[in-house]
């Protein structure tokens, strides 16, 4: 047998398999938007049932499920029934580290803009707003319901990682802690959660924070944190001891990421720390997570992951040294700058 051909096969049918993988990820949008996992958290049920309950048609969603279970998804028992595996149970709205808005949001927001990288790479222009006729953020400003799918969409995120950043760094020394764009709260109350003596403020667009009081409330942290709304590109909120902008820079290009770094820098005292709480892209071979966050990052927004060079360069231009660069055990670090 020539092993030569035998690996050109499996290369093959590898490459085929990425090819393919967008219906994958289609069938997965299926089910969250259903909300076929919640459906099933009590046990399994059949397809007709799920298709009822779901207000969709029988025989299509017996076949998106029979795809999916084909996936490891779903497990598909004899009669038309179908149950929840170990990954399905990520599908779940209440399942902690639950991916299920994330499903959601990449079905609706990124796949179709995705659709529009040629363009992208042949334009240099943004995918997102040449198919919507607007930038996301405008998007989300017109869409509510597309607002809400990403707010919950980013606080599933922060809450998958919030343990590994709390460990990472000691939050303890700073009585006011300023979260720059930090959506509806989930990483902040997670700070002032594990120490109990400092205060908050969220900061954000006023449509975003508008819809933080519920998520504050819940962790218990309502009375001790404040939402203001605006935009970072304009101001930001003076008196914290430490400014934290996480998964803020990658969305903006250099001339920007420099204007919002500028505006905290003109709002800390002397003492105050900055801390970057980003993932950071290695100059050479990055992980494929990190350079497929690169390029949504370029095609929704015109942003960009970047190298520690690269951010400790933006940092410069604002007025701020670099200290140290903390790792963590999820994919983020923690770049803390100083003002000079």
């Amino acid at each position: 047998m020539d092993n030569r051909s035998q690996t050109s096969g499996s290369a093959r049918e590898s490459l085929r398999q990425s090819i393919d993988a967008y219906q994958v990820s289609q069938c997965l949008y299926v089910a969250a938007k259903l909300g076929l996992a919640d459906l099933l958290k009590d046990g399994p049920k059949h397809f007709e049932e799920l298709a009822k309950t779901s207000s969709a048609k029988p025989k299509p969603l017996f076949r998106v499920l029979r795809a999916l279970a084909s996936a490891g998804v779903f497990n598909q028992l004899p009669g038309g029934q179908f149950e929840l595996t170990e990954m399905a149970e990520y599908l779940r709205t209440d399942t902690p580290g639950s991916l299920r808005a994330w499903a959601i949001l990449a079905g609706e927001q990124p796949y179709p803009a995705w659709g529009q990288l040629l363009y992208t790479v042949q334009t240099g222009e943004i995918g997102f707003d040449h198919l919507f006729g607007m930038s996301n953020w405008q998007y989300r400003v017109q869409n509510p319901a597309a607002a809400q799918v990403f707010n919950e969409a980013m606080s599933e995120g922060v809450r998958a990682s919030i343990a590994a950043i709390l460990q990472a760094y000691d939050y303890s020394p700073f009585a006011q802690i300023v979260d720059v764009g930090g959506g509806q709260g989930a990483l902040l109350a997670g700070i002032l959660t594990a120490n109990p003596s400092a205060k908050g403020v969220l900061f954000d667009l006023e449509h975003v924070v508008a819809g933080a009081r519920p998520l504050l409330e819940k962790a218990g942290v309502a009375q001790r944190c404040e939402t203001i709304g605006g935009s970072f590109l304009e101001r930001v909120p003076v008196g914290g001891d430490a400014y934290i902008l996480k998964d803020i820079l990658l969305n903006w290009d250099d001339q920007e990421c420099v204007q919002i770094l500028a505006n905290c820098r003109q709002a800390m005292h002397k003492d105050a720390a900055l801390l970057i709480i980003e993932r950071v892209i290695a100059a050479e071979k990055p992980t494929l997570d990190a350079a497929m966050v690169d390029l949504r990052m370029m095609v929704m927004l015109g942003g960009q992951a970047r190298t520690t060079e690269e951010l400790q360069a933006l940092l410069s231009a604002a007025g701020f040294e670099l200290i140290r660069t903390v790792p963590t055990r999820s994919a983020y670090q923690i770049l803390e700058g100083k003002a000079v």
